[in-house]
């Protein structure tokens, strides 16, 4: 991953501003993985969530789902693509590696632990390291709760489903 811009990092260490490295990280990989496709808005590196950044999580998701063209949202056609070519992530499922680096930046951007960033340019998260807290966003959802976060899934319904 690409260090700190020296900017950011000067007002980080002033207390400035607040840099979540996860969510920077995510930022930087979404950039320099899907920055040259077509209909790819560059995303502001500076370690905060925004709308900016869950857009491109969402983009990402489409250039791997194959949708074109990607947008912002996620709409009827993300929705079929993502149940057609995923169904359903879990312990078992064979998911693209991507689809995994994604899903685990969002539960980052949206404020839970999951697998470190920094460590997904060596390799994808599994979903092994993913599911404690795919866990806790079905509860904090009040989707059906699992006996062990091993059973947890992630289908269409939570990745379009906003956090309350």
């Amino acid at each position: 991953m690409r260090r700190l811009p020296k900017t950011l990092g000067f007002l980080e260490r002033k207390g400035l501003c607040q840099v979540d490295f996860q969510v920077l990280y995510t930022q930087q990989w979404l950039n320099s993985t899907y920055g040259a496709k077509t209909g790819w808005v560059h995303l502001t590196e500076d370690g905060q969530t925004g709308r900016g950044t869950i857009y491109g999580l969402r983009r990402a998701l489409q250039v791997e789902l194959g949708v074109t063209p990607i947008a912002e949202g996620f709409g009827p056609a993300t929705t079929n693509a993502y149940q057609t070519k995923v169904g359903a992530i879990s312990a078992t499922s064979a998911t693209a590696p991507n689809v995994l680096r994604i899903f685990n930046g969002a539960l980052w951007c949206k404020g839970y632990a999951a697998f470190a960033m920094g460590n997904s340019a060596a390799r994808p998260p599994t979903f092994a390291e993913l599911a404690p807290a795919v866990a806790l966003v079905r509860a904090d959802l009040g989707l059906t709760a699992t006996a062990a976060p091993a059973t947890a899934s992630v289908d269409v319904k939570l990745m379009a489903r906003p956090r309350p």
